[in-house]
């Protein structure tokens, strides 16, 4: 893994639709399915200009808030960022069930 330093080329995660079967007292059944859309976000280390590095993912403007990183203020911006990769454990799954 290597460090990215073009901020604007990091990952902000994606909007993904599913479907939920919700309470519903217009339905004959007391339910009904919807499709609702979810914010997935795209979890990164970023490095900051003070020296840490810390996990975060981008979050969309709202009306209380600007759009920003996750754990950095509202005007602050990393230096550079790399994917954040959930390592998996060196012993083999089938040998620790044993």
């Amino acid at each position: 893994m290597s460090w990215s330093f073009n901020i604007d080329e990091a990952p902000r995660g994606k909007t993904v639709q599913t479907k939920r079967l919700v309470t519903d007292r217009n339905s004959a059944s007391g339910q009904s399915l919807r499709v609702i859309e979810d914010f997935v976000p795209d979890y990164l280390w970023l490095a900051t200009k003070c020296g840490k590095v810390i996990k975060s993912y981008w979050i969309e403007a709202t009306k209380f808030s600007p759009a920003r990183w996750a754990g950095l203020g509202t005007t602050e911006v990393p230096v550079a960022w790399q994917h954040f990769v959930t390592p998996e454990h060196p012993v083999d799954q089938g040998e620790m069930a044993a």
